[in-house]
């Protein structure tokens, strides 16, 4: 028997009571991964301070509503208003279909805003005490249900780490990649939530609490590289149309053609780049005369998907090799096909 894992989660018992044990980490059953929009590289990691955005302070007093501001939090700063955390986390529990039990999860919370969206903070603004009648979306308005309904997002991500990364690195690099569109990471920790807003260099990963400017430092708070590699599976959501989505995590790596057309494109990082020629396509592994390699889509998906620059040979990781077979070929005549 492991009496320290029984003791050290007797210590958390005693610490956290049930929020630990409630408060779930949840991964999307359907991998709707966000390597699929962009896959980390190091040049995002950019050694200065940044905020993407601070959203203004809420408070969830005595609730369990933590994921919910998290929400509020991740979908003002795209929204430009304070939005209610309340609501949000009263919908995910309508997603999950029971009031009951602490808190929710980030996925749920992230599911709630894709279907429903989230209203204006004063039309379902909680109230201290009153935690079973804000957490009963049977008691929401049909104004507030409509003003959400402006506010839902298009797709959300769960957040993949690269191989050799950890998830502090890659967080920073996708805030740092998306700040232009206002991207925050919803995650948290030790059955909390935590939406990371931005980095430090000297304190690292930059989170906005919810209990106000109570907490921590007028409510922020900071996670180094070791806390933070502890933290949920982190979630953002993204202003891009699901149908778009859904074509981006089926094909994502893969080359895709329309039938009878000659051009092939490689889809990556939310967008299809030109594979010019056989020799451009080996470096980066994929074989354009293998059907299994190369899937036919309707034209009306293939122009959903924006046009990127073409793939050059250099940037696939293959490329040293091919490019020495086809010097013993002497066949180096290939990558100036078209």
């Amino acid at each position: 028997m492991n009496y320290l894992k029984y003791f050290i989660n007797y210590l958390k018992y005693g610490k956290y009571g049930k929020k630990l044990f409630y408060l779930v980490d949840e991964i999307d059953e359907r991998n709707f991964g966000s390597d699929a929009v962009y896959k980390p590289v190091r040049e995002d990691l950019v050694n200065q301070d940044f905020i993407v955005y601070d959203p203004i302070p809420q408070d969830q007093y005595d609730s369990d509503f933590c994921a919910g501001y998290s929400g509020a939090y991740a979908a003002e700063a795209t929204e430009g208003m304070q939005l209610a955390g309340a609501f949000m986390f009263a919908l995910a529990k309508k997603v999950a279909g029971s009031i009951n039990g602490f808190g929710t999860s980030i996925l749920q919370i992230c599911k709630a805003r894709y279907n429903f969206g989230v209203c204006r903070k004063e039309l379902y603004d909680y109230k201290p005490g009153w935690r079973d009648w804000f957490a009963n979306w049977n008691n929401i308005t049909p104004e507030a249900y409509k003003d959400a309904y402006s506010h839902r997002s298009k797709a959300y991500f769960q957040l993949i780490v690269p191989y050799g990364w950890d998830l502090y690195d890659a967080i920073r690099a996708y805030l740092w990649h998306f700040k232009d569109q206002k991207v925050l990471i919803q995650t948290g920790r030790d059955a909390h939530a935590a939406t990371i807003i931005g980095y430090s260099v000297s304190r690292g990963l930059i989170g906005r609490d919810s209990y106000g400017a109570r907490t921590y430092e007028e409510g922020l708070r900071y996670f180094n590289r070791k806390f933070a590699n502890g933290l949920f599976t982190p979630y953002f959501s993204l202003d891009m149309e699901r149908e778009l989505a859904e074509l981006l995590v089926e094909y994502n790596g893969k080359a895709v053609k329309v039938k009878d057309q000659k051009d092939c494109y490689l889809i990556q990082d939310g967008e299809k780049r030109l594979l010019s020629n056989e020799a451009v396509a080996w470096s980066v592994g994929v074989l354009l005369f293998s059907p299994d390699n190369v899937y036919e889509i309707p034209q009306t998906d293939l122009d959903k998907i924006p046009l990127g620059s073409p793939v050059s040979f250099d940037e696939g990781k293959n490329f040293p090799i091919i490019q020495r077979v086809l010097e013993k070929l002497d066949r180096l005549d290939i990558l100036s096909e078209n």
